[in-house]
């Protein structure tokens, strides 16, 4: 009898410990997910194409070096940027100087590229804000 209540003590361990790892499992990989989806590192943010929500003819792209490009709606326009975790600053950028009928929405937009001071990437989506306030949004294929 001694032997038998020996055996299941040990089994009752056993399943303690396999249900402790498992529950560990878990809960780590919901954490895992959890920050994936609100991704604000370098992964994603470098070397991706990035079209404007609310026109996909505008362009971002952001190098390994600090340095972006893209296409503003008649000029292409580039710069250098400093970018620490989440926070990024865009440096005065330099454009092309075509002449075209409307040049409104594009000075817009490189001004509001200017006010950027943090970013987040959730999926194939990049938001850039000032403090709270989002400025742009765009998207990758």
């Amino acid at each position: 009898m001694q032997n038998l209540e020996t055996n299941f003590m040990k089994l009752k361990s056993i399943f303690i410990l396999a249900l402790s790892f498992g529950l560990l499992f878990i809960f780590q990989n919901c954490n895992s997910q959890k920050s994936a989806s609100k991704n604000t590192s370098n992964a994603g943010l470098k070397s991706t194409l990035w079209t404007l929500t609310e026109n996909p003819s505008l362009t971002l792209k952001i190098d390994t070096e600090n340095k972006y490009s893209g296409f503003s709606g008649c000029n292409t326009y580039f710069g250098t940027l400093t970018q620490e975790q989440n926070s990024l600053k865009f440096g005065p950028a330099v454009t092309t100087r075509k002449s075209c009928p409307d040049l409104a929405d594009e000075n817009r937009y490189i001004n509001l590229l200017a006010k950027v001071d943090r970013f987040e990437i959730s999926g194939k989506k990049l938001k850039l804000f000032q403090g709270n306030l989002l400025l742009l949004s765009f998207s990758t294929l």
